[in-house]
């Protein structure tokens, strides 16, 4: 269960946090957070997922503002608490280990990176008064009735950034720096009650000191993907998942067909619906598929024992007894017309490693190079070469592993009757439509989401040519976010232009 949050605006103006959750107080986690799982962690509008480990440190912000925070302070605690970022003491600085920048081998300094170290402090107040405690203004503050008279030549601040600075040094809470910068600005009471909320929204970004830790959820997920990187999960707003959902009938006990490369969130959110009971067969295109959003969920056995992985590649030849990954592999899903560059490439490295293996053996084997010295060869050649032996046999054994899996998939897939249909990918999908839909049972739906229309209205007339489908649409999701609140009602500036495109229907065989 969920908490779901509301910002709605007080006789003030200011931003007010209000909950509404039925039966009690939810998302608490019987195992809570620990190290190993994946958490979301929300400062304000920020957010970001991390493999929680109380040993590191998560940052906001940056510059003079920048916040390092230890996360030690939430181990072992549930899921929904408020937390408050508070200066490490001396003896938890000169303890704690400081990340350095020439870890990572394209950084050539040896200096470490300084921090602002942090500490985790639960707080004593419910999360929406701990949150809602940020925009409270001190009583003496008035608002105006417009912005006409101000004037931003960087003079209406008296403090300056040392003067933060040295506040924060100080041990000064970010609240009592908020309300000091606040009292401390010629032109905040002229601004109006929504430039006010405004500004502390920009303010909570740098000075926010109140830390949520949620469970990740479907629905956080989609929406995190899709404001942070859309072009990973193809523009799959999280409104048009929940509407793929649903016209595949998704439910528990079901036995479903997916095609998607958009980071494993389509498929997390079957398994999410199955809850341990069915059939989720996963179509790819690769030894490897993408399990993004999959492995975010923190997903236990008996959830992930519905989930079956098969490449396209033994689907399209009908058997996996004698597929190797060569260049030929990838000539044939070319010529299926369902593949992409990037495909490729990964195919073709692995005979290319071979070429170059099988070329440097014949090399040493060669009888001039017996004459003049076999051990001519320096210690990094050697160590090279090993390299590309031990590469090219984890190759081999990661295919012959995932033979066996296909093999087993395979035999499921052309045993099976399907409930349902979903494609999702950067492929045309009128080839994996052909491939795929003949395997569902009669009367089942199918579903296929893409960015542009035409690719689906080579589908629609393909399914009204051979008259295998009942019901098939081909829609637009329309979806615009309205801001609903006193004197200043309208649609936000940055929205997405649309949702993509679905087209569904009935499957009732030939």
């Amino acid at each position: 269960m969920e908490i779901s949050e509301t910002k709605t605006s007080n006789s003030s103006g200011n931003a007010v946090v209000t909950s509404s959750t039925p039966g009690g107080l939810p998302g608490a986690d019987e195992d809570g957070i620990c190290d190993g799982k994946y958490v979301v962690v929300e400062r304000g509008d920020q957010q970001r997922i991390i493999l929680f480990k109380s040993n590191q440190t998560i940052t906001f912000g940056k510059g003079s503002t920048q916040q390092d925070i230890l996360l030690k302070g939430a181990s072992g605690t549930s899921f929904l608490n408020a937390f408050k970022a508070s200066p490490a003491p001396p003896e938890v600085i000169a303890s704690h280990k400081p990340f350095k920048d020439n870890s990572k081998p394209w950084k050539k300094s040896n200096k470490a990176r300084p921090q602002n170290l942090f500490v985790l402090e639960r707080s004593a107040e419910p999360i929406v008064k701990s949150i809602n405690e940020f925009y409270q203004l001190p009583d003496t503050i008035s608002s105006g009735t417009d912005n006409r008279n101000i004037h931003d030549d960087n003079s209406s601040q008296a403090m300056k950034k040392h003067d933060i600075i040295s506040l924060r040094e100080q041990g000064v809470s970010s609240k009592e720096i908020l309300d000091t910068i606040i009292t401390s600005s010629k032109s905040f009471n002229q601004k109006t009650e929504f430039a006010q909320e405004k500004y502390l929204k920009k303010k909570e970004k740098i000075y926010g000191d109140v830390l949520v830790f949620r469970k990740p959820s479907i629905s956080i997920l989609s929406d995190y993907y899709f404001k942070r990187d859309p072009v990973k999960i193809l523009g799959l707003r999280p409104d048009t998942l929940s509407q793929l959902l649903s016209y595949a009938n998704i439910h528990a006990h079901g036995k479903y067909l997916i095609f998607e490369n958009c980071c494993g969130l389509i498929v997390a959110a079957v398994l999410n619906r199955l809850g341990g009971y069915g059939a989720a067969l996963h179509c790819h295109i690769g030894s490897n598929p993408q399990r993004q959003a999959l492995v975010c969920m923190n997903f236990t056995e008996e959830d992930l024992k519905p989930m079956m992985n098969l490449d396209m590649l033994y689907l399209l030849r009908g058997s996996g007894s004698n597929l190797s990954v060569e260049k030929g592999d990838a000539d044939v899903i070319q010529d299926e017309n369902i593949t992409t560059g990037e495909e490729t490439e990964s195919l073709e490295e692995p005979q290319a490693k071979k070429q170059k293996l099988e070329s440097g053996a014949g090399a040493e084997s060669d009888p001039d190079d017996d004459k003049n010295g076999k051990d001519s060869c320096n210690e990094n050649e050697q160590s090279e070469m090993e390299e590309e032996t031990t590469f090219v046999t984890s190759r081999k054994l990661r295919a012959s592993n995932n033979r066996e899996d296909n093999e087993t998939s395979l035999a499921f897939f052309n045993e099976t009757e399907f409930d349902g249909l979903i494609i999702c990918g950067k492929e045309h999908p009128l080839t994996l439509l052909q491939r795929l839909l003949p395997r569902l049972a009669l009367s089942t739906p199918f579903v296929i989401y893409c960015q542009h229309p035409e690719p689906l209205m080579d589908c629609y007339v393909w399914v009204k040519e051979k008259g295998i489908g009942a019901n098939v649409y081909l829609v637009d999701n329309w979806f615009r976010n309205i801001q609903v609140e006193t004197e200043r009602t309208h649609p936000e500036i940055n929205m997405s232009p649309s949702g993509g495109y679905l087209l569904f229907g009935t499957y009732i065989g030939t």
